[in-house]
């Protein structure tokens, strides 16, 4: 038969080849004894449809070194995301500046959910009290989005965190941590006569960890018990019915260190409660997994794996697993491999069934602190 919009050719039915390519750094330096430095930044390109046109840059230059890494198409986005931190610490005292920014566009293969095109700065400062008995943490930030201008609205935030540890004997500490953020989008290059893009939300976000060490002859057990609790109050009118959002996470988990120092098992137990309107969502399940270091502690396995029963308004939903491997060799103080490999399998009858395989292989390089001791420099 003829082609055309009711009888399209099978090829433009099935998914389009696509492509990404991520070059990214990681760098944490010692600037001076109370005074370090940090900095994460990742460039990513991303091609949607490998079978689109080539882009050309308009330099030959520009086309040879990027097309080393990544070959630019109509179909291509890239962007740029950056995290930097600035800390001083001294004794039991901390203050320091932090800043974010991913850039529009900014999207890899490698991560479920990215939030784009904001940006923040934040100041935190850290004190201890009653001889380290106790010990508090806050920070204050604002953040923005529509860095290009070319969004329908603006949003604007507004970000609080607290934390306080306390700690009265080695054996048991109790912390808590409260957070906030306030949000205000308006109108932005776009003028709307019915101003429904001004929206107005607040999440606040509280929890708590409860510890319990018991020490026998060099190996460690430890109970952690958990629960945070978050509440989203959205007001804006287009999700009437579903502008409040309750969640509520809880586990009890056992770690158990053995005396050779080398072996590590642990196991939990865990449930998830997520309220939107009048749609419940439930999982609760185990976790197992364990850590063990060979070769004088240079080379380490680790093992997690964790399944869930799901349910929607009390009726089942099926299962999740997600199982996570990894090994590291340390060839020095400074050098280390790394291999990782995860394993996500879903299974819902309200939804389609999927399985998830990926895989990571990195290098990491430790640079030594500037001015640091004559062991270090050797």
């Amino acid at each position: 038969g003829e082609l055309g919009l009711d009888n399209p050719p099978v090829d433009s039915l099935l998914p389009r080849r696509a492509e990404n390519t991520v070059l990214g750094i990681n760098w944490r330096q010692q600037i001076a004894d109370p005074l370090s430095f940090e900095l994460e930044a990742a460039l990513s390109g991303y091609n949607r449809d490998m079978e689109s046109d080539e882009l050309d840059l308009g330099s030959p230059s520009a086309n040879q070194w990027v097309g080393y890494f990544f070959q630019p198409r109509f179909a291509s986005e890239a962007g740029l995301a950056v995290r930097g931190s600035l800390q001083y610490r001294k004794s039991a005292f901390n203050i320091g500046l932090n800043y974010e920014r991913i850039d529009p566009g900014f999207e890899t293969m490698g991560a479920y959910f990215f939030n784009s095109d904001w940006e923040n700065y934040t100041a935190n400062l850290g004190f201890g009290a009653f001889s380290g008995v106790m010990r508090m943490m806050g920070s204050f930030g604002l953040q923005r989005n529509n860095l290009y201008k070319l969004r329908a609205e603006t949003s604007q935030r507004i970000i609080g965190a607290m934390n306080l540890s306390i700690q009265p004997k080695p054996a048991w500490g109790l912390d808590f941590n409260y957070s906030n953020y306030s949000q205000d989008h308006r109108p932005g290059t776009i003028e709307i006569l019915d101003d429904t893009l001004r929206i107005a939300s607040t999440t606040h976000n509280l929890g708590s960890s409860l510890r319990y060490s018991l020490l026998n002859e060099g190996a460690a057990t430890t109970f952690l018990l958990n629960a945070s609790y978050q509440l989203t109050d959205n007001q804006n009118p287009l999700n009437d019915g579903f502008q409040e959002v309750n969640a509520f996470f809880g586990s009890f988990a056992v770690l158990q260190a053995f005396q050779n120092q080398s072996t590590q098992a642990q196991g939990s137990i865990n449930y998830n409660q997520i309220d939107v309107g009048t749609v419940q969502t439930t999982a609760y399940g185990i976790s197992l997994g364990g850590r063990q270091l060979l070769l004088e502690q240079k080379l380490s396995f680790n093992l997690n794996n964790t399944i869930n029963l799901n349910k929607v308004n009390g009726v089942g939903d099926g299962w999740t697993n997600v199982l996570h491997l990894g090994s590291q060799y340390k060839v020095n103080q400074w050098n280390a491999f790394g291999l990782t490999f995860s394993w996500l399998k879903r299974n819902s009858t309200t939804l389609n069934p999927f399985s998830e395989v990926r895989g990571q292989i990195n290098y990491s390089l430790t640079i030594p602190p500037i001015g640091g001791s004559k062991k270090q420099e050797q």
